[in-house]
């Protein structure tokens, strides 16, 4: 989470992928939502300071685990999570953290669509009549086709974190630090 005001001139637009959704269906109903232990939930509440043994607690009875994930995760990062949107539209741009359902209008799309989306929308080449930014399904370097742009190259497992910067008659350009590689 970004701390601290943003830069004179700008400002910060967060978006929700998969992981924080599972993460607010695990803190808001744990036991309909264990997965999320299995897909990065185990080390976020490490991050949270739990115990190896809390989280075992929270495996074996995760009825009764409310209470004690509400003493480590703060409200406000809660808030943070419920507040975040699942896509940002700009003009000829939609950002989302996966892609979209390829021929079903943006009002229809499902917040599942928006942030785990993978190969109906990666295989297509449909015409979304705007060019959708994403991340979710990591590539080596980044992408740019006719209709998306692919910018996930893995941090957790490469090092390598990609940032894209768009500005209007400009090519897009990537940034990417870590991992000794910088472009």
């Amino acid at each position: 989470m970004a701390t601290g005001p943003a830069p004179r001139g700008w400002s910060r637009q967060f978006l929700a992928g998969n992981h924080e959704l599972m993460m607010l269906g695990f803190l808001k109903k744990p036991k309909a939502n264990l997965a999320w232990l299995d897909f990065g939930g185990t080390e976020t509440l490490f991050s949270y300071g739990l115990k190896a043994s809390e989280i075992e607690h929270i495996r074996r009875d995760p009825a009764r685990s409310a209470s004690l994930l509400k003493s480590y995760v703060p409200e406000e990062h809660i808030a943070f999570l419920e507040g975040l949107d699942t896509g940002l539209a700009y003009p000829g741009l939609l950002l989302v953290h996966a892609g979209i359902r390829p021929g079903t209008p943006i009002a229809e799309q499902s917040d599942l669509d928006l942030t785990r989306i993978k190969g109906e929308f990666l295989d297509s080449d449909v015409d979304h009549g705007m060019i959708v930014i994403h991340g979710h399904s990591i590539v080596k370097f980044p992408e740019v086709r006719p209709n998306r742009i692919a910018i996930d190259t893995g941090a957790y497992a490469t090092g390598v974190l990609t940032a894209l910067r768009l500005a209007p008659g400009q090519r897009p350009a990537f940034l990417q630090t870590g991992a000794g590689r910088a472009a």
